[in-house]
């Protein structure tokens, strides 16, 4: 918007003009679909090669879903990120303690 104004202003003025083109850009189709709207996203950053398993893990919590038959409400999904090997855990709870009471049994 700055380079627009500065410009028009090397040419022309007139009282408001900040104004007048602030609202032109605003209002014009074209400038909202070449105009950046946000920097572009960082890079990925790729992450160490894991050789243990359960070194690092990733998890994520699927619920709530409708009670099945024995009670359950959500699933806990874990991820080995050196063996890329999913568990997928029902709860009926998704509590801390019970998160951590199936991350305890899967580690041991």
């Amino acid at each position: 918007l700055s380079n627009t104004i500065q410009r028009i202003c090397d040419r022309f003025h007139w009282p408001g003009l900040d104004g007048d083109v602030k609202r032109f850009c605003q209002a014009c189709p074209i400038c909202q679909k070449t105009s950046p709207r946000a920097p572009p996203p960082s890079p990925l950053i790729p992450l160490p090669i894991i050789g243990v398993p359960l070194e690092r893990i990733g998890m994520d919590l699927v619920g709530p879903l409708p009670k099945s038959a024995r009670g359950h409400e959500h699933i806990l999904v874990i991820v080995d990120y050196a063996t890329r090997f999913p568990e997928a855990i029902p709860l009926r709870k998704a509590t801390a303690k019970n998160i951590a009471k199936e991350l305890f049994l899967l580690c041991t």
